[in-house]
């Protein structure tokens, strides 16, 4: 079985699909012809996602991580068959300035996103 084969009509989740790694994870997805689903906390904006990109994507899910009910609801509305976290924040100075939200992001949202998985 080939990549583009075994990742034909898979739908996959993925969270921080705006992200550098993301949006490049996220292209190649589509070109492989996968049902993209993303995870997003709000408006995408300044991202590698152009709008051609975004028109494939099978659905844009909002939502915050950190909430585990909202989480656990996009999981069974989509039921991915592979989820990429990618998703947190990764920026040093605003982890320095804001260390409980990025605890919320980071760590919760982890944890939130491997329950909603389960």
């Amino acid at each position: 079985m080939s990549v583009k084969q075994f990742w034909h009509k898979r739908r996959v989740l993925i969270t921080g699909a705006s992200g550098f790694i993301g949006s490049w994870l996220t292209l190649s997805l589509l070109e492989r012809e996968a049902e993209v689903v993303i995870l997003a906390k709000g408006k995408i904006k300044n991202s590698l996602l152009t709008a051609k990109a975004l028109k494939k994507i099978k659905a844009t899910a909002k939502a915050d991580i950190t909430d585990f009910s909202k989480t656990k609801e996009v999981f069974k509305r989509y039921k991915p068959d592979t989820c990429f976290h990618l998703a947190g924040q990764s920026i040093v100075s605003i982890a320095n300035e804001s260390p409980f939200p990025t605890f919320d992001a980071n760590i919760k949202g982890t944890w939130n996103i491997l329950e909603a998985a389960r």
